[in-house]
This record gives structure tokens, sequence and C-alpha cells, in this order.
């Protein structure tokens, strides 16, 4: 028969797994390089472990520590980013603590059974005790799986900091809470006290969750709105840099006619030595024409000038290496948005640098297979730190969203953006689709 209670022991252990694993592929989702068998064993291996933590009976305190350290380890092999992680596996903590003091506290209140005996309870009275943790685990789980979805958090890192530390307080409490289990009985009053407790944790936990969810949206539509009005600014310089472009070319167009009016002149007055140097004079000024970079693209060519331009007055040596099909699939103002923030972002990072000399832009875009690919690199600051929303300049309500715009344009284009600092050097990566139509 102890056999038998054994093997319950463990199918409790080894229901716990599951539930972390339910728990967090409904959340967060496997992650695909991972095959679904290697969940499978872990999680048999963890309830291995945490079964012999039980059946060695170490203070439930120390075992409750031992096991959220191994959770979080196994919560590594998901989908998501590290903060995701840490916060979900704070909840599941959180729904596992107070649903076993919950349970524990009201079956003494309800039966009338000491602390002490409580804590020992062998046989059918353990059996019974614990199907009821599962099941009202399993029940919290499933009701926040369904209400809780991961969203995209860009809240500054103070409040994520301060919610963390709020989460983290109330799951160490609640472990020491535990402890309390024992004396429980002893105390009058203190079995409905724990209760209340436990309640007011997970009661406080929640408010603090919709109220960080909240000033989340607040700050993505901050973020959008910020978005489309630089999405319009890229528009309105494209069509004043497309206006000026005409404008010069008809200067162009007034010059030629008259340069050849004058070499004609010449060529029936002077000599070649004199139509040789009016020719140089007009190839030495065709020269400093702005138009200096030539990608095969009419847009990159205004705004790369435009840009080269603007980096060479702030003494920025701007390299540019670049092939681009003159007709791509992408709307014009999100072309020239994606061109103007990430070369804007370099330009701002390099006028941080006091030594003039090491200002430094490099540009490589080419098409390869079926994407537009674009390396954008810059020198920066040392122990500069790169964070998305984050600006130096003065206007910060309409500045700041660099990397979010990129982020868009790339998403809305079947593409990617990722980015990494190393040796003083920021270095930008983005693709974006060449299959496809213009999105309406």
């Amino acid at each position: 028969m102890e056999h038998f209670y054994l093997g319950f022991e463990y199918f409790w252990c080894f229901v716990e797994a599951i539930l972390f694993t339910m728990f967090f592929k409904h959340i967060l989702g496997l992650n695909e390089k991972i095959k679904l068998k290697v969940y499978v064993v872990l999680s048999f291996l963890i309830s291995i472990v945490v079964f012999v933590l039980t059946i060695l009976e170490i203070r439930q305190s120390y075992r409750m520590v031992i096991g959220v350290s191994i959770y979080f380890v196994y919560s590594l092999l998901f989908k998501g980013n590290l903060n995701d992680k840490i916060f979900y596996n704070l909840i599941f903590n959180l729904i596992q603590i107070a649903a076993e003091i919950l349970t524990m506290n009201l079956l003494r209140f309800i039966f009338k059974i000491p602390a002490a005996e409580m804590v020992l309870l062998h046989g059918t009275a353990r059996l019974i005790t614990g199907l009821i943790v599962k099941l009202i685990k399993y029940k919290l789980i499933k009701i926040i799986a369904e209400y809780v979805k991961p969203h995209k958090n860009i809240l500054p890192r103070k409040y994520n900091l301060f919610v963390w530390l709020i989460y983290m307080i109330s799951a160490i409490s609640m472990i020491f809470l535990f402890d309390l289990n024992r004396v429980a009985g002893e105390v009058e009053g203190l079995d409905i006290l724990l209760i209340f407790i436990s309640g007011t944790f997970l009661f406080i936990n929640g408010v603090v969750y919709l109220f960080l969810t909240e000033l989340n949206k607040h700050y993505i539509k901050q973020k959008e709105r910020a978005i489309l009005d630089m999405h319009y600014k890229a528009t309105g310089r494209y069509l004043k840099m497309n206006q000026e472009t005409n404008l010069e070319i008809r200067k162009i167009r007034h010059d030629i006619n008259n340069h050849l009016a004058n070499i004609k002149n010449l060529a029936s007055t002077s000599s070649n030595n004199r139509i040789n140097e009016y020719i140089n004079v007009i190839i030495e000024n065709m020269d400093n024409f702005p138009i200096t970079i030539r990608t095969g693209n009419e847009i990159a060519d205004m705004v790369l000038n435009q840009k080269r331009i603007e980096a060479v007055n702030n003494d920025i040596a701007f390299k540019v290496k670049a092939v681009i099909p003159p007709d791509i699939p992408i709307n014009p103002p999100d072309f020239s948005s994606l061109l103007f923030n990430s070369i804007d972002n370099a330009i701002e990072a390099c006028l941080k640098i006091e030594d003039k000399s090491k200002r430094r832009i490099e540009i490589v875009i080419n098409p390869k297979k079926d994407y537009l690919n674009f390396e954008i690199s810059n020198s920066i600051n040392k122990d500069v730190q790169i964070r998305r929303g984050i600006t130096s300049k003065k206007d910060k309500d309409s500045h700041g969203y660099g990397l979010f715009i990129l982020e868009d344009v790339a998403n809305k284009y079947n593409g990617f953006i990722d980015h990494e600092v190393l040796n003083e050097e920021f270095k930008l990566y983005m693709a974006v689709s060449l299959n496809g139509e213009l999105p309406v």
C-alpha cells in the first residue's frame, strides 16, 4: 500500500511539471528548434527531482526555492524573451503557493485538523489533499492562461523593475507563509489570517498586472502616434527632396544648353586649348554636384545623397556600397522612412563622439535571394547602451522611436531587424521581402 501512495505522490509531481509545460506552451509557445519529446523527457526528469525532494522531507520552504529555480531554468527552453519568462515564472509560482496555502488552511479550518498533523498527512488523506490542490492549480492556471496573454512590453525599465519587485516580494513572502502552516493550528485565528493573506497577495498581484497592462497600452498608443508622425514627416521629406531634385535637373538642363552654346562659340573663334579648359571647368563643377551616390533606385539616391551632405558637414566619414533595384515592392514613404530613420540614428550616435576622426558611418544595401538586405554600421561612444524608445534629443515626445519605426516597417514587409554592439561600433541589420505586392 505504501508503494501505491508513493506512486500517487510521484504522479502529483509529474502533473505539476505537465501543468507548467502546458502553461508556458499556451502563453509563450514551444521553441521550434526543440523537439516535443525533449519537453516531455525534461518534464519527467523534473518531476523525479521534485519527488525525491518530497520523500526526503526537506523543509517545505527550501523545497519550494529549489523547485522554483529548476522550473525557471526549464522555462528558458520556451519562446519569448527573458522578461516574459521571469514574469510568467513568478505568476505560476504565485498560483502554486497560493493554491497550497489556501487548500491546506481551508481543510484544516473545516475539519479542525491540527497544524502538525496537517503537515504530516499520509495515505488517503494526503492523496485527497493533493488532488484538491492540483485541481485548484489547474483551474487557476486555465483562467490565467485564457486572460493573461503575452503582449509587446515597451514600458520604461523603471516600471518593469517596480512590478517585478512586487511579484518577487509576494512570492518570497508566500514561501515563508508555508512555515507558518506548522504553527497555524496552535495560534487562534492564524489559519483564517493565512487564508486572508494569501487571497490578498493574489488580489494585489492581479491589480498590479492590470495596472501594468493599461500603462503599457498607453505607451503603445503613444508609440503608434509617434511612428505615424514620423511616417508623415518622412513622406514630407521625400516629396521635398523630389521637388528639389526636379528643380536641380531643370537647372542642369538650362546650364547644359548654355555650356553647349559657349563651346560652339569657342570652337569657331578660339583654339582647342581654350575649349579643353572650359570643358575641364564644367567637369569640375559636375564633380561637386550633390548627387554622387548612385544605387539604381531614385528614392535611395535622394536620401543617401542628402544624408551624405549632412554627415560630411558634421565631420562624419560616410561610405556607401549599395545596389538597389529601381522598382521594389515597398511604398516610397516607407522606404524613405526606413532609410531616413536608420541613418538619422547613426548620425545622432556619431555626433556624441568628441574625437571627430572616429566618426564613421558605413552602409551596405543589396538584394539577396528574395530580400533586400541592409547593414548600417556606425561608431559609438564607449559603453553606450542602445535601447528602443530612448533618445538624447530635446523633443522626447516625437523622437526616440527610431528602432520602433524600423521594426514597424520591416514587419509590414515580412522582414526582420536586429542589431549588435561590438568594439565601439553599432551594427544594424535589416531585411525586407522583395516578393509580394505593395501593401494598401
